[in-house]
């Protein structure tokens, strides 16, 4: 792993909430250890089990790197991908339980009206505070790229500027059910953060990934689309800004006619369809979940 590759938790200590959530993260691991160590003294043999929000298929090396405990990768954790209907509906929003109230603006008639895999979406996440500059690199990458846009500007982030009224070529929204937009049939590539749960998502609806991590695990994160094929890294600056060049040319890259774009475009359908079957009746999911529960119970 390069440097880059590597949580920030490890690259910046200047930042306060990095460091105590890192803190928190070796604490926990370190009270695994001693639960595995008493137990030994003891004269048992019982290994700590974890839970992990992830896919056996995606991450099965590094599930297998940690052979001291038993590791149940039982997700993607999204409720919305188990119900009924294509990409979930408005109740299973609520259950979601969202930290915005969706907009109404209509995105999902807007999407419905665009060609197939002609729509780039861009979040954020529901954390990150994207700076002015950014927002304005953005906005002039996207018009250079000549391609239809959905992106989510929260309210709590927005400057002057984002009135997209009367341009069909556009709508900006503060808040949107995330696994319906990267679902439909119009969107074809999704600018993100790489937080793991837009990671997870993402992978299970098959949409290619411009990689535009910003903190904590998603540097991270933005390797592993790259090693997966599912997208591109996007070069930054030195404050992490995605100017309006490079987004433009990683857009044409994997939205284009280029072969990068074709193979970026099948393997993100190849992981679709192993995250379908890992959280289908029968799948792997499933099974560790299954598996988990029966040690847990005979263990207690």
């Amino acid at each position: 792993m390069a440097i880059r590759d590597l949580p920030s938790f490890f690259t910046n200590l200047t930042d306060g909430r990095l460091v105590a959530a890192f803190g928190d993260i070796r604490r926990t691991f370190e009270q695994l250890d001693l639960d595995v160590d008493s137990s030994s003294s003891a004269g048992g043999s019982r290994r700590a089990m974890v839970l992990v929000n992830t896919v056996e298929e995606l991450e099965a090396g590094a599930l297998a790197s940690v052979p001291a405990l038993d590791v149940f990768p039982v997700g993607p954790a999204v409720v919305s991908l188990f119900t009924e209907g294509e990409g979930g509906t408005s109740g299973a929003a609520a259950a979601v339980g969202d930290l915005f109230e969706h907009d109404e603006k209509g995105y999902m008639e807007w999407l419905d009206t665009k060609p197939a895999r002609s729509v780039v979406y861009v979040s954020f996440g529901s954390m990150a505070a994207v700076s002015k500059r950014q927002k304005d690199e953005l906005k002039r990458g996207l018009a250079a790229s000549g391609r239809l846009y959905l992106w989510v500007v929260r309210n709590n982030n927005r400057d002057d500027g984002f009135d997209d009224a009367g341009d069909e070529r556009r709508m900006v929204v503060g808040w949107c059910d995330q696994v319906r937009v990267l679902s439909h049939p119009a969107v074809g590539c999704f600018v993100t953060h790489c937080g793991w749960n837009s990671m997870l998502e993402t992978v299970a609806c098959g949409a290619p990934v411009v990689a535009v991590p910003q903190w904590s695990d998603q540097d991270t994160n933005a390797r592993l689309v790259v090693q997966w094929g599912i997208g591109v890294r996007a070069a930054t600056d030195v404050d992490r800004v995605l100017e309006a060049g490079e987004l433009s040319r990683c857009l044409e890259l994997i939205m284009g006619d280029r072969v990068e774009g074709a193979a970026i475009r099948a393997s993100s359908a190849t992981w679709k369809a192993k995250l379908q079957q890992a959280i289908a009746a029968g799948g792997s999911s499933g099974r560790n979940l299954r598996t988990f529960l029966d040690q847990f119970a005979n263990d207690a």
